[in-house]
C-alpha cells in the first residue's frame, strides 16, 4: 500500500470562453510531473477539451499521461453511478417512490457542478497527488461551480431534512419503518464539506489563475469574474494575458500588437496588485506534449 502524500497544492485556471485555460492548465501540470511532483490535471468543463489538447483520450477516471501526470475528464452521468453515500441516498429515495429510472438525476439543474465538486473531494481526500490543476469551464459555469462550497452546507442541511422527511412519509405508507440517513451522517457530511472548503480558500493550499485575451471585453469579464470570486474569498494568485502577437513589421500584425499593447497597459494597471504573466501566441498549434511544454506559464 502507498503511502499518502501531503495535502496537495491546488490551482483552478477559469476565464472567459476561448482564452486558453485547457491549453495553459495542462502546460502548467506538465510542468509540475516534470519537476517530479505527482499531478492531476481534472477537467470539470462538460465540453470536454482535455483529451483534444493532450492529443489522447481521458478517461472519467485519472488516467496516466505521461510520468507523475495523470488526467480526468470528470463526468456527470459516470460520477452518479459513484458508490458515496449522497449519491446512494438519492437513488434509494428515487427507488422507494417507485422510480426505477434513476437516469433523471442527469437532468437536474446543476448536477454536473455538484458532482465535480464532490469528486474534488475525494481527490482532496485521497491524498494521492501533490499537485492538482483544474481545468474549468468558461467563467459562469466556472463561477457556479466555485461558489458551491458556499451553499454547501444550507443545501446539505436542508436535503438531509428533506430527505428524513421522505423517509417518514414511506414508512407511513408502506407501514414499515424504512431508517433514513442518521443525524450523525448528516454532521460527517457537513464537517467533511466544511473542511474542504477551508482548504481551498485557504492561500497556502489554493491559488486561481484567470486567463484572458489583451482585449477590452476580456477586461471586463475578468474585471467582474475577480469582484465574484474574492467576494466568495477564493485566492487569486495571478492574471495570464494569453495569445500575445509577436512585434511585426506587417501593417497587419503591427495594428493588432498596437492595439494588444494599450489593452495590456490597462490591464497591468487594473490589476497591479497581482501577478501577471503574458504568454506569447506561438506559431504552432498546440496539441500535444512536446508543443505544451514550450509554453511557459509557471512562473519559476
Amino acid at each position: 500500500m502507498h503511502e499518502a502524500l501531503p495535502i496537495p497544492k491546488f490551482h483552478l485556471y477559469t476565464g472567459k470562453g476561448g482564452t486558453g485555460k485547457t491549453t495553459l492548465s495542462t502546460a502548467a501540470s506538465i510542468y509540475y510531473a516534470q519537476k517530479g511532483k505527482k499531478t492531476l490535471i481534472a477537467s470539470i468543463d462538460p465540453a470536454h477539451s482535455l483529451s483534444d489538447c493532450l492529443g489522447m483520450p481521458i478517461k472519467s477516471e485519472p488516467t496516466k499521461i505521461i510520468k507523475n501526470l495523470y488526467g480526468v475528464e470528470i463526468d456527470a452521468k459516470r460520477a452518479l453511478k459513484r458508490d458515496r453515500f449522497l449519491i446512494k441516498q438519492m437513488h434509494s429515495i428515487l427507488k422507494n417512490l417507485g422510480i426505477h429510472d434513476t437516469d433523471i438525476l442527469e437532468t437536474v439543474p446543476g448536477i454536473d457542478e455538484v458532482m465535480a465538486y464532490d469528486m474534488l473531494v475525494d481527490f482532496i481526500e485521497n491524498k494521492n497527488y501533490e499537485q492538482i490543476i483544474f481545468d474549468t469551464a468558461p467563467s459562469g459555469h466556472a463561477l457556479r461551480f466555485l461558489s458551491i462550497p458556499c451553499h454547501i452546507d444550507d443545501w446539505l442541511k436542508k436535503s438531509f431534512r428533506a430527505t428524513r422527511q421522505i423517509y417518514g412519509l414511506l414508512s407511513v405508507a408502506k407501514k414499515r419503518r424504512i431508517d433514513g440517513p442518521s443525524h450523525k451522517q448528516e454532521h460527517e457530511e457537513r464537517d467533511r464539506m466544511s473542511k474542504i472548503y477551508g482548504m481551498l480558500i485557504n492561500p497556502e493550499y489554493s491559488s486561481i489563475s484567470i486567463v484572458m485575451l489583451p482585449e477590452k471585453l476580456s477586461i471586463k469579464e475578468t474585471e467582474r469574474d475577480l469582484i465574484t470570486l474574492l467576494n466568495f474569498g477564493f485566492p487569486v494568485k495571478e492574471i495570464i494575458i494569453n495569445q500575445i502577437f509577436p512585434l511585426s513589421n506587417n501593417d497587419f500584425l503591427k495594428s493588432r500588437c498596437d492595439i494588444q499593447k494599450k489593452n495590456i497597459d490597462v490591464i497591468k494597471k487594473k490589476f497591479s496588485h497581482l501577478k501577471i504573466i503574458e504568454v506569447p501566441y506561438l506559431k504552432s498549434e498546440i496539441i500535444g506534449i512536446k508543443e505544451l511544454e514550450k509554453i511557459n506559464v509557471v512562473q519559476r
